[in-house]
């Protein structure tokens, strides 16, 4: 801390005085100049009032990051109705007819493709397919809104044969 010069003029009440300090030099070196000011300082009882002292002040920045949403995947593909959103994947020939092979909405989903191998596979050749996919055969058609289904146990994306 720089030393502090107190002067009292004869002129001016006994009570008020003015202490100059000089700066001490930026220890970052960003600015290289000196720079000093006067701060008038009142006394009592002929003690000077120090100067207000200039203290750092620390930024803290808080990250808030959540966690990703759990993949939710169903246990049964559920109903779906005829008037459902839905849009083709493809299609799998099951006894010389094409069957569309759909996703609800109006996109379909990575990996969709593979579901169709998948679900060829298991109604043509009775094979189970290895894997991600979990193939359903529906016991009421009408009352469903699908034949067959398969649901992916990595993302739950659920595919249907009407």
């Amino acid at each position: 801390m720089p030393s502090a010069i107190t002067v009292t003029s004869p002129l001016e009440d006994s009570t008020a005085s003015e202490t100059t300090t000089s700066a001490p030099p930026d220890p970052s070196g960003a600015d290289a100049t000196t720079t000093s000011g006067t701060t008038p300082t009142a006394t009592t009882n002929d003690t000077t009032t120090p100067p207000a002292t200039k203290t750092a002040t620390t930024v803290q920045t808080t990250t808030t990051t959540s966690a990703s949403p759990t993949t939710v995947i169903p246990s049964d593909p559920g109903t779906l109705s005829a008037s459902a959103d839905t849009t083709t994947v493809g299609t799998v020939e099951v006894d010389g007819a094409e069957l569309d092979v759909v996703v609800k909405g109006d996109t379909v989903p990575t990996g969709t493709r593979t579901a169709l191998a998948a679900l060829d596979t298991w109604i043509n050749e009775g094979v189970r397919p290895s894997g991600d996919w979990t193939t359903f055969t529906s016991s009421d058609p009408d009352s469903d809104g699908w034949r067959w289904a398969a649901i992916n146990q990595e993302t739950g994306t659920v595919v249907y044969i009407r």
